[in-house]
């Protein structure tokens, strides 16, 4: 376990189901490691817990609120998908913490972070890809964040911008508009507006973007998920800098 003392919140559709999968995961790795492996660690603690997912609750008082009842979101060509988008945000914004999408394992310990996000470089291939003038990034590629990681404290204030922002932005025909699109929009605007320099580790136009880390894609290593050679060999390789894999 990569980072000890941490309690893991898994938000579900079916939370009893999914609690009942968990369990048998855990039952399996303590029975495969010894009593001292990892599902021990887990199963004899509270640090692994199952919630049901439930937007009222999740969306009461925040920013989003009036956008989760209202019309716009009733003509979405894909509902779930902007809602747990729009759910990730209450969610950070609320509770505080680090958001990590379920196909991701930690390598290092992630403590000294800080407020961080971590730029992708899916979907950032082509300028028109994106719904706004995409600038190159210092890596190479055009700079786009994703949101398979977040950290960030209680009432963050760039967490409270990405949402004031979300309901005037909002198209319920397109793809991912709640989501990647709209994070990297917010920190073009807020925190590189009018700086040609790539300051993208501590600058920022607001007071809320000097302390924020972009991390580069380096940082999410990804691997394809039937991919061999991950499970034959040593992964990442030595020269991969890889704080997150990404399966």
């Amino acid at each position: 376990m990569r980072n000890p003392g941490h309690r893991v919140i898994i938000y579900a559709k079916d939370a009893r189901d999914f609690q009942h999968k968990i369990a048998q995961v855990l039952l399996n790795s303590t029975a495969a490691r010894g009593k001292g492996g990892v599902g021990a660690q887990l199963a004899s603690s509270l640090q692994v817990e199952v919630r049901s997912v439930d937007f009222d609750t999740v969306f009461k008082g925040t920013p989003l609120e009036e956008w989760y009842y209202g019309r716009y979101l009733k003509l979405a060509k894909r509902p779930i998908l902007d809602l747990c988008d729009a759910m990730r945000l209450a969610l950070l914004y609320t509770l505080g913490g680090t958001y990590l999408d379920l196909d991701i394992m930690s390598l290092n310990r992630m403590d000294g972070l800080g407020r961080a996000m971590a730029a992708v470089d899916e979907g950032a291939t082509e300028p028109t890809h994106l719904s706004f003038h995409a600038k190159q990034a210092p890596w190479g590629g055009l700079f786009f964040i994703g949101n398979a990681l977040f950290r960030f404290p209680p009432r963050d204030p760039f967490i409270l911008a990405v949402m004031e922002e979300l309901p005037r932005r909002y198209d319920p025909l397109k793809w991912a508009n709640t989501g990647p699109y709209l994070i990297t929009r917010v920190y073009e605007n807020r925190c590189r507006a009018g700086s040609d320099a790539w300051e993208y580790a501590s600058g920022g136009e607001e007071d809320y973007c000097k302390s924020l880390t972009v991390l580069e894609p380096r940082a999410l290593c990804p691997v394809f998920m039937f991919n061999n050679q991950v499970l034959m060999h040593r992964y990442p390789p030595p020269h991969m800098t890889c704080i997150l894999l990404r399966i």
